[in-house]
């Protein structure tokens, strides 16, 4: 097994608590949003905390990704929505944090829209890091990839918010979503790494997001 860790020299530059995919919370920025996500079944849990927002809207069709890492950035997390775990996402990604992606339809315009569950076409997925650990590169041949390792365990969990509610105005540029958003209290999801059976969560996270213009999230799956 093979242990990697963070670009330090990134790092550095926002005064990082460590190497290791994970930032130290007394140095971090205002968060946009902020809530809570925990397995019901486990006792694990992550914070919903972004840092950077990512986003772009054509053709009736949008996409934002929140990322909990003030490192990250428009093409980093282009790579890793579209590597999965060939890509190594410690400036994309933070332990013991989520990540969200919003993906959206919209006619005409996407300015005062409000989009909820009941709508169909639009999602928001949730992936949360639920533990104290590190992004490790495992396996070998075509199962070699990035995995979320703590201690003897892979708390990655993966799901989508039973409910929401996300406004999208115009923000930077035309096609540059800002949104205001909360979801909860109910989620879908598993640890993917660990069963095969269903572990839903509950929690909420709620915050307005100032969203950078990322044209190339329209290469990414969520777009699709």
């Amino acid at each position: 097994m093979e242990r990697i860790g963070l670009s330090c020299a990134a790092a550095a530059l926002l005064a990082l608590a460590a190497c290791d995919g994970s930032t130290g919370e007394t140095d971090l920025p205002p968060a946009l949003t902020d809530g809570t996500i925990k397995a019901n079944d486990h006792d694990r849990e992550a914070v919903v905390k972004t840092y950077k927002a990512f986003g772009f809207a054509t053709n009736g069709v949008g996409v934002v990704y929140l990322s909990p890492n003030p490192n990250a950035t428009c093409a980093a997390v282009t790579e890793y929505l579209k590597e999965g775990g060939d890509y190594d996402p410690v400036d994309v990604l933070n332990s013991g944090h989520c990540s969200v992606v919003f993906r959206f339809n919209y006619t005409d315009s996407f300015d005062g829209v409000t989009y909820t569950e009941a709508d169909i076409g639009n999602f928001v997925n949730v992936n949360c890091a639920m533990g104290d650990g590190t992004w490790e590169l495992v396996g070998s041949g075509r199962d070699r990839g990035y995995r979320f390792v703590a201690g003897d365990e892979s708390p990655w969990w993966q799901g989508n918010a039973g409910e929401f509610t996300v406004t999208t105005t115009i923000g930077a540029s035309d096609n540059t979503p800002d949104i205001d958003l909360d979801l909860g209290p109910s989620f879908g999801g598993q640890f993917i790494y660990e069963d095969t059976l269903v572990d839903p969560a509950t929690g909420s996270a709620s915050g307005s997001v100032t969203v950078e213009t990322c044209q190339t999230l329209t290469q990414t799956p969520p777009w699709n």
